[in-house]
């Protein structure tokens, strides 16, 4: 599978919930070293390091999140496990009432539509410490763009520096404390927009096919202030 089939599948779909994503990337840098000794600088490896899957580890043993690690992991294509559909309480179904009602607002320069909302998933991958996330997705002018609301404290290191060639990356210290990321394929068939605020609410906003939409278009909607996660 190649960088752009990988960076398309971690938009349709989080890994299941028992990927350990510090060993995948444990072994992926291991693996880069020894592509780089066997091919004696002339290639490059597959960066494992792209912002389409940045998936911080959430939930610490106390119940809190922990510093979200910014663009920095690829999700493998895992087919026979799709996301899962949360059983919504009415507070979650009150928070995703109001994300959409943001969401909406955004209007036909986004292309979304009135048939578009967010949902409650459930999981390992961008969960709060309660195991769920808010995720809305869907397709415009050939582009596929998915918004993912999630807790997640602001990454403590620039994740950017640990990436390769494969992926051009910068870190944006915010005004207002808040800490965005952009980040982009080589191909440019992946770009995504992040931003970690200071009371623990993430969001991430990708769009996969032609470049439809810029840099600036993608941070300003995750820099949205109606963005939140209380309802």
């Amino acid at each position: 599978m190649n960088l752009q089939e990988m960076l398309k599948a971690a938009v349709a779909d989080p890994p299941p919930p028992d990927i350990d994503l510090d060993a995948l990337a444990r072994r992926e840098r291991h693996r880069r070293h020894v592509v780089r000794w066997a091919s004696f600088g002339g290639g490059t490896a597959l960066v494992l390091a792209v912002a389409v899957a940045a998936v911080p580890l959430l939930g610490s043993r106390a119940g809190l999140p922990t510093p979200g690690i910014g663009p920095e992991l690829v999700v493998p294509t895992v087919q026979s496990t799709p996301r899962l559909r949360a059983s919504e309480t009415p507070q979650q179904a009150a928070v995703a009432a109001h994300l959409t009602t943001v969401l909406q607002s955004l209007g036909p320069d986004l292309g979304v539509g009135p048939e578009v909302s967010f949902v409650v998933e459930q999981g390992e991958w961008g969960a709060a410490p309660d195991g769920h996330w808010y995720a809305a997705r869907w397709n415009f002018d050939g582009v596929q763009l998915a918004v993912i609301v999630r807790r997640a404290m602001i990454p403590l290191e620039d994740a950017c520096a640990k990436n390769g060639a494969g992926l051009s990356c910068r870190r944006i210290e915010e005004r207002d404390g808040s800490v965005s990321y952009f980040a982009e394929d080589v191909d440019g068939g992946t770009r995504q927009a992040e931003n970690y605020r200071p009371d623990n609410v993430a969001l991430m906003v990708t769009a996969t096919g032609p470049a439809v939409f810029n840099e600036e278009t993608l941070l300003t909607v995750t820099r949205l202030d109606g963005w939140s996660l209380t309802g």
